[in-house]
């Protein structure tokens, strides 16, 4: 009987149990079905202690009253005064078992979901300089020699993280919801969506963010609150040891060096198996040219190779000798179809 039991049937043993007393074969079921299911223990353990507090009695005639008005009100004929005190506890006795195993899957259902799953990294590693990674949600990255990504499997879909070891430019999406944080020792960069350089010397231990445009914040790994919000066109230099505001040290760029810096990384690209409409971010940012693609197909389409001091129009054509598409330059647009 116990092995198909239901678990309401056992609430019902359970309210009998506490409120008056089981039979034989009743006891039996009830230790069989709790042996089998462990995970109550801990409730039911928690009702029995509360029924054996001590609690101040309520009368006799206080439940018979109590019980006469609810026979009148439903039209009911009036039961004996034993009948209202066992009708009484056992009411009690359910309502209590359904209300704290209700409390307690909501607390287990809870704790439940609080568990997340452990998060795991991709790693991308740059054999030479400037080179190009494309991630999901459009942001790009030009790592430099012997530098490494690390990001998230789910990148973009229900977070954006990362951890960089070495140099690297990086021009992320934009997605005010979606923060992406790059980790940095102590110190995480967060970022809705904007361009800029980070620069770290293993050897030193300094590190320095150059910002071309938009806002970054960088924040401590022990408090949420941003520490500090980095303005475009500026830098900031820190070193590991660094735990005060008043450690970092922001200056704004000159022209000519912000000019250097948005270039360091364009001199030459080298890229691997990246879609065509991220390899388009690049182009604008070199030739000043945005690509709109009237075929997605090829937008979609995947490139090898090597960009280095060659005109758009070459470019253009040594692409479509591999996917064939045509081309229309139009004054600061390209159409490809």
């Amino acid at each position: 009987m116990a092995q198909d039991m239901s678990k309401d049937d056992f609430l019902l043993l359970l309210s009998k149990k506490l409120t008056d007393r089981l039979d034989q074969q009743e006891l039996l079921d009830y230790h069989i079905y709790l042996a089998n299911h462990p995970e109550y223990q801990e409730i039911v353990t928690t009702l029995d202690d509360f029924f054996r507090a001590e609690q101040q009695p309520i009368s006799d005639l206080e439940q018979e009253l109590h019980l006469e008005k609810i026979y009148d009100r439903i039209g009911r004929p009036h039961r004996s005064k034993r009948g209202y005190k066992r009708v009484l506890q056992l009411t009690i006795g359910i309502a209590a078992c359904l209300l704290l195993f209700f409390i307690w899957n909501n607390t287990r259902k809870q704790e439940l979901d609080t568990i997340q799953p452990p998060i795991t990294f991709q790693e991308i590693s740059s054999p030479k300089k400037n080179y190009l990674v494309a991630l999901e949600d459009g942001t790009t990255v030009i790592l430099d020699q012997d530098a490494t990504l690390f990001f998230n499997t789910a990148f973009g879909s229900k977070s954006r993280l990362a951890r960089l070891e070495g140099n690297a430019q990086f021009d992320v999406a934009t997605d005010a919801e979606m923060p992406m944080r790059i980790d940095l020792k102590n110190w995480d960069i967060v970022v809705k969506g904007t361009s800029f350089n980070i620069f770290q010397d293993k050897t030193s231990g300094h590190y320095e963010l150059q910002l071309f445009e938009g806002k970054v914040e960088i924040a401590s790994k022990n408090n949420a609150r941003p520490l500090l919000l980095v303005k475009p066109k500026h830098k900031v230099k820190w070193t590991a040891t660094s735990t005060q505001p008043h450690d970092f040290h922001m200056s704004k760029m000159t022209d000519d060096e912000l000019y250097t810096k948005q270039q360091q990384y364009r001199d030459s690209l080298i890229f691997k198996n990246v879609a065509f409409k991220d390899l388009a971010v690049k182009i604008k940012d070199r030739y000043k040219k945005t690509l709109i693609f009237k075929n997605q197909n090829i937008a979609r389409k995947r490139y090898t190779g090597i960009i280095s001091n060659i005109r758009l129009e070459e470019l253009l054509y040594v692409l479509s000798i591999g996917n064939s598409f045509n081309y229309e330059i139009r004054d600061s647009i390209v159409i490809i179809k």
